[in-house]
């Protein structure tokens, strides 16, 4: 599940009702636009990125803030969630995951920081760290 696909004119277009695109490997991407989970293209069989996960409303709501030409900016054999100018990349993650494969992602991206969803375990984070 991406945000974006390439249009014929190789701009980054997001999904609607119809609409063609193709994965910056050039896979066809098929426009979801159903009435049950928000807009989003697929990929045409196997995503090119191992690392591709379902992506949350949460997801979402970051890559929004982003510019569409940083964001899910193919570094193959991967796609960064986002990617600053300067190369920076930024990981999000909603989800499990674990150590070793946050240490495989830092080697791959080399600059990278992470926004981690911590809504699941907020009221651990917020516990006094001494007996009161």
């Amino acid at each position: 599940m991406t945000l974006y696909a390439l249009n014929e004119a190789g701009e980054k277009v997001t999904a609607t009702p119809g609409a063609v695109g193709h994965c910056t490997c050039g896979a066809f991407m098929r426009a979801k636009c159903g009435q049950v989970y928000v807009w989003h293209w697929s990929h045409e069989g196997t995503d090119c990125d191992p690392w591709q996960e379902s992506e949350t409303e949460w997801h979402r709501w970051w890559k929004g803030r982003a510019r569409p030409d940083c964001c899910e900016v193919p570094l193959p054999p991967h796609r960064a969630d986002i990617r600053r100018d300067d190369g920076y990349v930024i990981e999000l993650q909603h989800s499990a995951i674990s150590v070793d494969e946050i240490r495989e992602r830092e080697r791959f991206y080399k600059t990278i920081a992470w926004i981690f969803d911590a809504a699941p375990f907020r009221e651990r984070l917020l516990r006094p760290l001494l007996p009161s």
